[in-house]
């Protein structure tokens, strides 16, 4: 840890008003990340104060955030951590019961199909030969898929979330893109017929949606 950041990290728990409004220039940096995931000022604001109050003070049995930071990464990314995880949190639990479980908006997102195939009554059964390859994805990179398709986050988000580099992020999600992709070639294949011209191009299209969501090389 830095002098800087240990000078913050103390102040805010003595309550000094200088390293509280430094943290609070932190907390406020992430407002359009979070718009950008789709919440309201009011979600927003209530995320900021809430991820606040959990970094400088104690909730029952559950210590300050602040105290379990040891300086292994930077400031500025232990705090982003918080804010998307809470983030996700309270939009994943605001979601209709009645909406799209999670494979259907991957695979809502993911699957871009050419009209000529949708007026070949395809779609239904792309749909499910995706939910397929979609449940023999490992769930850890199913988290990964969602995390980027759903949640929008970035690498170095998912970096922070994770509390990996984001090298290894980024080969964990090339990892994931890639293992979806052998299974729904399969599934295709399966459904549609081996080698058909059609299944290719239908996961060339999902791959090609993928591909801008999905880190496309290890940086």
């Amino acid at each position: 840890m830095d002098r800087e950041e240990e000078g913050i990290v103390r102040g805010c728990l003595a309550g000094d008003a200088e390293a509280l409004a430094r943290l609070d220039e932190l907390l406020r940096g992430h407002t359009p990340k979070l718009r950008a995931m789709g919440m309201e000022p009011s979600a927003i604001d209530d995320v900021i104060a809430d991820v606040r109050a959990r970094l400088i003070a104690a909730d029952g049995d559950r210590a300050a955030a602040l105290l379990r930071y040891d300086g292994r990464g930077s400031l500025a990314g232990y705090v982003r951590a918080i804010v998307v995880r809470l983030a996700i949190d309270r939009l994943r639990a605001a979601r209709p019961t009645a909406s799209l479980d999670e494979v259907d908006e991957v695979a809502a997102f993911a699957i871009s199909l050419e009209a000529e195939l949708t007026k070949q009554a395809h779609a239904d059964v792309v749909k499910a030969a995706f939910r397929r390859a979609w449940e023999d994805v490992p769930p850890h990179q199913r988290l990964l898929l969602s995390q980027q398709v759903i949640d929008q986050l970035s690498i170095d988000e998912i970096a922070a979330v994770h509390g990996v580099h984001r090298a290894t992020a980024a080969r964990r999600c090339v990892a994931a893109r890639e293992a979806l992709l052998v299974r729904l070639r399969g599934a295709l294949r399966e459904a549609l017929g081996v080698d058909t011209a059609t299944a290719e191009s239908i996961l060339f299209a999902v791959a090609s949606r993928l591909s801008g969501v999905v880190a496309p090389h290890v940086g």
